[in-house]
């Protein structure tokens, strides 16, 4: 029994559908934000940014521990 791979060039080709695909997919969730709600994340962003990177590390592991926590609740 063969078995058959892809071709390089087949790969690359997928991969980069794959790539744009996630791209729009990404581009369709920004732009379904509300722009107050997107103005908020920036803030948010900004200020995450100025916390030295442990303490910027542990706030967002806190987020995410409290996330999880309503996401089972």
């Amino acid at each position: 029994m063969k078995i058959s791979r892809r071709s390089e060039p087949e790969e690359i080709k997928l991969k980069v559908k794959v790539r744009k695909d996630k791209e729009q997919e990404d581009l369709e969730f920004y732009e379904s934000i509300d722009p107050e709600d997107m103005k908020l994340y920036e803030r948010f962003v900004e200020l995450l940014n100025m916390l030295p990177e442990h303490r910027k590390n542990e706030y967002i592991q806190r987020l995410i521990d409290a996330a999880e926590d309503n996401k089972s609740e």
